[in-house]
This record gives C-alpha cells, sequence and structure tokens, in this order.
C-alpha cells in the first residue's frame, strides 16, 4: 500500500480548510440531496464529499458507508488532494498502490475508485480540500464523458461550499451589526432616558406657567431623541428576528392620554389643535404589549405634528367585542397637513425611506419609523393602512388584537388618592450606581412623601438591609461590584438581614426586552420599571407591590 504523499503547500492548504467551516459541522440537505442525486446518476452504491484534513479524511456528506471518518493514510482521496487532479482506480484489488488497503482488504470493499478534486479558493491562491469520488464495490470503468459529468458536479459542490460561507459571514456580519446598534442605543436611551425623568421632576415642582411651556416642549423634544433611539433598537431586532410580544396589563385610554397630552401641551402656542376621542370605558384595563402600541401611536403622531402646520391632528379609537375577554383595537389617525403624493405613499413603509420636502430636510428623522411601525402592528397580529391626497392631509389606519382583564384581581386593582396617601408611611430602598438616575428616584419618592434610602450597588444594599426595614427595593439591574440580579438573588435565598426574604422587589432597567424581563422574574424580582421613570407608573408600580406586602 502507498500512502498518500503530503503536498508543498499543506500548510496552507490546511488553513483554507479551516477557513471553510466546515470540519466536524452537522449533516446538511444541500450536499446530502447533492450526493444522492451523484449515486443515482452514475448507478454506485458510495458518493462521499471527503475534506483532507491533517490525520484523517471526513465526509461531509457520505452515501452507502456508514462512517464519517477514516484515517488519512488509508485514503484514496488523498491522492486526488496531493497530485490536485482526477484518481480513477478501476479495480483495487489488482492496483499495486491499493491491493493490500485495509479498505479493499476489508470494509467496504473497495474496487472501483473515481475522485476528482474539491478546490478552494483562499487569500487568493487555489486549493485542493478534499475530493467527490464514486466508490464501488466491483471493477468498472468511467468513460470521459463521465468524468466531465463528475467534475462539473464537484464545481457544484464547490459553489455550494462558497454559498454557505457566504451566507454564514452575511449571518454573523448582521448579527455584529445588530448587536453594535443594540449597545450603542443603549448608551444613548440611558442619557436621554434620565432627561426626561429630570423633566418630569422639574414639571412636578414648576408653579410657573411659562416654565410649563418650556419644560414641555423640551420634554417632546427628549421624548422625540428616544423614539428615533427605540427605533433604531427595534429595527436591529426586526432585522435579527427578536420582535417578541409582550402581553401585560394596562389601561387603554391612558395609552393614548399619555402621549396626546404630551403632544398637546408641547403644541399650546402653534396653530393646530389635537383631538382624542374612544368609545370605551376610562377604566378598561386590557393585556397586550404597551410598548410598541405607544411606539406606533409616537411614530404616527410625531409625524402628523412635523407634516401639520395648521390645522388638526385627530385620533379616534374603538374596540370591537371578538369574544368575552377579546377585543380588536381600530385606530385612525387624521391630520391635516402636507399630505403625500401616489409615488411616497407607495413607498412609505419602506425603510430608511424621506421624503424630499422642506419639512423632512428641515427636521429629518431616521426614515425607519414608519416600516418599524407596521412590523411592530404585524408582530401583534394587526394591519395598518394610510391614504393621503397632496396638500389636504394623510389618515393612518390600524388594528390589534387586546385581551379584557377583569378589574377585579389584585394587580389591576387602582387605588383613588386617599389609597395613594398610604405610600407617604413607606420605607424604600433605592439601589442605582448612576448618580443621575438616583438623584430623579429620589425627588420622585420625596414627591410622594416616601422615606428612602440610597446606596449605589449590590454589596452595599445587602448591607443596608441587615441594618434597616424597607417595605419596598428599587433596583437597578446592571451595576458593578454586585449587579441588581445577584443581589435578588442573595435576598430571595435569606441573606435579606432584618427584612423578609419577600420583600418587593421593583427591577430598574433600561430595557423592555421580554428576555431581560425574564431574567428579572428568575432572579425573584417582582415586578420592572423601564427607564425613564415615569411618576404614574412609578406610583402605580409601588402601590401595586406594597398592597399585599
Amino acid at each position: 500500500m502507498i500512502v498518500p504523499e503530503i503536498p508543498d503547500n499543506e500548510v496552507s492548504r490546511l488553513r483554507a480548510l479551516q477557513a471553510t467551516g466546515l470540519l466536524d459541522t452537522d449533516r446538511e440537505a444541500v450536499f446530502e440531496n447533492l450526493t444522492q442525486l451523484i449515486a443515482m446518476s452514475f448507478d454506485v452504491p458510495i458518493v462521499a464529499i471527503s475534506l483532507i484534513d491533517k490525520n484523517r479524511q471526513w465526509f461531509k456528506s457520505i452515501q452507502g458507508l456508514d462512517a464519517c471518518e477514516t484515517h488519512r493514510d488509508i485514503s484514496f482521496c488523498g491522492h486526488v488532494v496531493f497530485h490536485d487532479s482526477a484518481l480513477i482506480v478501476e479495480d483495487a484489488r489488482l492496483d499495486e498502490r491499493f491491493h493490500d488497503n485495509p479498505l479493499v482488504a476489508g470494509e467496504p470493499n473497495i474496487v472501483f475508485y473515481a475522485g476528482v478534486p474539491i478546490a478552494f479558493k483562499y487569500e487568493n491562491q487555489t486549493y485542493a480540500i478534499g475530493s467527490l469520488c464514486l466508490i464501488d464495490q466491483q471493477a468498472r470503468t468511467l468513460t470521459d464523458k463521465q468524468l466531465v459529468v463528475l467534475k462539473q458536479f464537484a464545481k457544484q459542490v464547490e459553489e455550494t461550499i462558497n454559498t454557505r460561507l457566504e451566507t454564514i459571514i452575511t449571518t454573523n456580519e448582521s448579527a455584529i451589526k445588530s448587536q453594535f446598534l443594540a449597545n450603542m442605543t443603549h448608551e444613548l436611551r440611558t442619557p436621554v432616558s434620565a432627561v426626561i425623568s429630570m423633566l418630569e421632576v422639574i414639571k412636578l415642582n414648576a408653579d410657573d406657567d411659562i416654565l410649563m411651556k418650556q419644560v414641555s416642549i423640551a420634554e417632546k423634544s427628549a421624548h422625540i431623541g428616544l423614539s428615533v433611539i427605540e427605533d433604531i433598537l427595534t429595527f436591529s431586532r426586526i432585522d435579527a428576528g427578536e420582535i417578541n410580544v409582550l402581553q401585560e396589563e394596562f389601561r387603554l385610554a391612558e395609552c393614548f392620554l399619555d402621549l396626546m397630552n404630551m403632544f398637546e401641551n408641547a403644541n399650546k402656542t402653534s396653530q393646530k389643535q389635537f383631538l382624542f376621542a374612544h368609545d370605551w370605558d376610562a377604566s378598561l384595563i386590557v393585556k397586550g404589549d404597551e410598548a410598541k402600541l405607544k411606539q406606533v401611536l409616537f411614530n404616527i403622531l410625531s409625524n402628523a405634528d412635523k407634516f401639520t402646520f395648521t390645522g388638526e391632528i385627530q385620533v379616534l379609537a374603538h374596540i370591537e367585542i371578538i369574544e368575552s375577554n377579546l377585543v380588536k383595537l381600530h385606530c385612525t389617525i387624521s391630520d391635516t397637513g402636507i399630505g403625500m403624493t401616489e409615488q411616497q405613499r407607495r413607498n412609505l413603509f419602506q425603510p430608511f425611506q424621506q421624503f424630499e420636502t422642506q419639512a423632512d430636510r428641515r427636521f429629518g428623522g431616521s426614515g425607519l419609523g414608519l416600516s418599524i411601525s407596521q412590523a411592530l402592528i404585524s408582530a401583534m397580529g394587526g394591519n395598518i393602512t394610510v391614504s393621503s391626497h397632496e396638500g389636504k392631509g394623510s389618515t393612518f389606519s390600524f388594528d390589534v388584537m387586546l385581551e379584557t382583564v377583569s378589574t377585579d384581581g389584585h394587580v389591576t386593582k387602582q387605588a383613588d388618592n386617599n389609597e395613594f396617601d398610604s405610600l407617604s408611611q413607606l420605607n424604600v430602598l433605592v439601589v442605582e450606581d448612576d448618580m443621575t438616575n438616583t438623584i430623579i428616584a429620589e425627588h420622585l419618592l420625596s414627591h410622594l412623601n416616601i422615606s428612602y434610602e440610597s446606596v449605589s450597588n449590590g454589596i452595599e444594599g445587602l448591607a443596608a438591609l441587615q441594618k434597616t426595614q424597607f417595605d419596598l427595593i428599587l433596583l437597578d439591574c446592571q451595576m458593578p461590584e454586585m449587579d441588581g440580579y445577584e443581589m435578588s438573588r442573595q435576598i430571595r435565598l435569606g441573606h435579606s438581614g432584618c427584612n423578609p426574604p419577600t420583600i418587593p422587589i421593583i427591577a430598574l432597567t433600561a430595557n423592555s426586552l421580554q428576555a431581560d424581563r425574564e431574567e428579572c422574574v428568575a432572579a425573584g424580582m417582582n415586578d420592572f420599571l423601564s427607564k425613564p421613570i415615569n411618576i404614574e407608573e412609578l406610583t402605580r408600580k409601588i402601590y401595586l407591590n406594597t398592597l399585599n406586602a
């Protein structure tokens, strides 16, 4: 038996082989289908795509043989790689190179072999990384025409390898880009959220109408900036196929009113009105993804606000009862703005579309808002449409499915002002490493007449629990020394000092992803607040989590 020789370019050839990313990967249908087709075309029992590694030949795909690899020294394909040319052995039993080869003398009893090189281009050089081979257990010949066909099949294998690699590279680049966008938007979101929360604090203490107007304008601008950041982050999630729809309870009317009030306050001196009408009881509580619904509403209202200089922006919403606990929300947002051409309307939901109008050049935008809104509505099981007339305005209509929730349960119980007064008896531990966010939390708690103590990491938080009794913990998730997740786990394990290990914990998080919330729950936290912190939401969360504590 003659052992296959090692090519002069072996080191570079092995690097090329590694670069394919094929070795030790699972079977893939595209290669399996190809070897099955080749086996039928040549009427042979065994077909293999064999890759020649340092000490072995490894089969990316093989038909007719239950093996994944053999030693390189006994391989026929090793000879193909060394000579970088076709090898035809009509009867291995009569060939001095192979007659005593273990694969000939024993299983799988190779008699006929035909192999052609599989080439791969790496760093501007082409290398033989393996062989496409036919094997039979009886003697046979291969015509010149059949050899040409086999080489064509090898070319198809090469193209499949290249396509596979390009797909992996593209996918990895997309993942890296998405992660970069997620990281970047998270870093941007944190300070903008702090600005919005600080403006909330200023509003609570403002006793001057002029100051209130100025704060409202600043608040709207900050929300627009945050919306752009959220759009970029959402786009990266859509691009990565990571959109998850949350199912949480919220007051449907408040979802609309929060945004309408913000736009109204910021436009008090303008020549346009914001009108809102709905046909359900203001106390209606539904279950759905409030954050995504607000993101859609904000994007559409922002566009209407941007392109309407005088007149009205009207929001009409009604619910259609589908089942006893299921409703369809229908929402129409109309404006008397500059409208769109038919071409603009057709391209409206395409990402990165901005129209060449004076308003767009003046106010800019990411060009993502409406494309993202369409994706979010679709994820929530709804549809969105638009009609528009140039110079007369536009109308957006969308619908989403929502569950209705009984107001009898403790989760959705609403408190009156007297019940909220009881919050002043509480003592809250704030665990937050960011000084700005700490100051904001302290101001909001002070406004609610709630006593508090602030520390900057989980270790300090556990130490505070040893000395003082608290009714609730506001806990940042990302901190140095010890993060919020670990602190929560330690508390639930009983390291809570003079406090019960069941003390309510509300996570403070810059993210609203399902995975982040699941991590909070897994760490033992009771609830979560997404930054920027809103005093109404903070009040509600504190009340609900201390109601039966």
